[in-house]
């Protein structure tokens, strides 16, 4: 046989079966043998997200509690947080000088951890422009700002998480924004966060007692949280909304309902400033039930840090907090001890998506 009649007939017998892999027969009826469907790939396990607390970082004197932030920045740190939720009363009085002193101490942690700043009552006796300038370079740029008051008020999702940030005095006015970010994110999402500064109704301060209880029909947000009240209810407590929020200096878990009595959790994150507070009022029993109070009066020469942390895999949140009894009151102090906190377990809840509560 000829090399070229030996090339032609290895070429036809290619030819004949790559039809018949194709499907093609020459004129037969023969099926092509089917191929079977391709296995989905195992499901891994779920990522871990955890995010920390940092309560209000106020330092009185020193403007800048720096002692209690780095002890709690330094739990995060250890503990594998990546995304911390700073309530408000990062400084005294707003001054560039304090701004300058907690943004010198934040930036050590970045890269790190993601720090979520929002106003507290005590920024607003500075100038707007320095808190832009402090916090601008600390916010995701994915991060979506109500209108009017960007760096003040805005959302990300980080996982399965929708984070909520409300500056003090806003959250009477940002109602239409928050209902609109939850309609928005919350269908693609396990769980909702909101952080603000002044809680809802709270054991010293609180939005009820101060808003409505003890409020005027000529102050503006008085009226506005009036008139969102019982919207605001319904909407955190139908989407299990964790309320976090700082300002009174003491640690509380509580929770909130609405008139159907379904509830959403609200926690008071606690204290890393040099001054601790004492409660004024018991729970507001006809919408609250309180779960746990710890009050470190700072008149005792003790006050208390507080940290807490969300760890949250898939649709379960496994929530623990912490603290240490201090008496270091001035950055001048030695850190006594904050230098190796020995922190303690003061409170922790696991919850599912579901609203299983253990």
């Amino acid at each position: 046989m000829s090399l070229a009649r030996s090339n032609l007939s290895a070429w036809c017998l290619f030819a004949a079966l790559a039809l018949s892999a194709c499907g093609g027969d020459g004129g037969g009826d023969a099926p092509a043998p089917a191929m079977p469907a391709p296995e989905a790939p195992a499901a891994g396990p779920a990522r871990t997200l955890r995010i920390g607390i940092l309560p209000d970082t106020q330092g009185s004197e020193s403007g800048v509690a720096l002692h209690p932030m780095k002890a709690v920045l330094d739990l995060y740190e250890r503990s594998g947080v990546t995304v911390v939720l700073a309530v408000g009363d990062l400084v005294e009085n707003g001054t560039p000088s304090e701004y300058q002193l907690w943004r010198e101490l934040a930036e050590t942690y970045r890269g790190k951890m993601t720090i979520l700043p929002i106003m507290g009552n005590h920024e607003p006796k500075g100038v707007d422009q320095d808190w832009y300038d402090t916090v601008e370079s600390f916010i995701p740029a994915d991060a979506e700002h109500m209108p009017g008051s960007r760096n003040k008020n805005y959302v990300l999702v980080r996982d399965n998480v929708l984070l909520i940030n409300v500056s003090y005095g806003w959250f009477e006015r940002a109602y239409d924004f928050v209902e609109a970010m939850v309609a928005k994110h919350g269908p693609k999402v396990d769980h909702i966060i909101l952080q603000t500064h002044n809680s809802f109704a709270g054991n010293r301060y609180g939005l009820v007692r101060e808003n409505i209880v003890d409020g005027s029909f000529s102050i503006v947000n008085d009226v506005k949280f009036r008139d969102t009240y019982d919207k605001y209810r319904q909407l955190l407590s139908a989407h299990d909304v964790i309320y976090v929020s700082g300002h009174e200096h003491h640690y509380s878990r509580s929770v909130v309902r609405d008139d159907s009595d379904l509830a959403f959790t609200q926690i008071v994150s606690g204290n890393a400033a040099y001054k601790g507070y004492e409660s004024r009022f018991g729970e507001h029993e006809r919408i609250q039930s309180l779960v746990m109070l710890k009050v470190q009066n700072e008149v005792t020469g003790h006050v208390d840090v507080n940290a807490s942390i969300f760890e949250v895999t898939g649709p379960k949140i496994d929530y623990r907090s912490y603290h240490v009894s201090h008496s270091v009151f001035k950055n001048s102090d030695a850190p006594q001890q904050l230098a190796s906190p020995a922190w303690q377990l003061t409170d922790r809840f696991v919850r599912t998506a579901d609203r299983s509560i253990s």
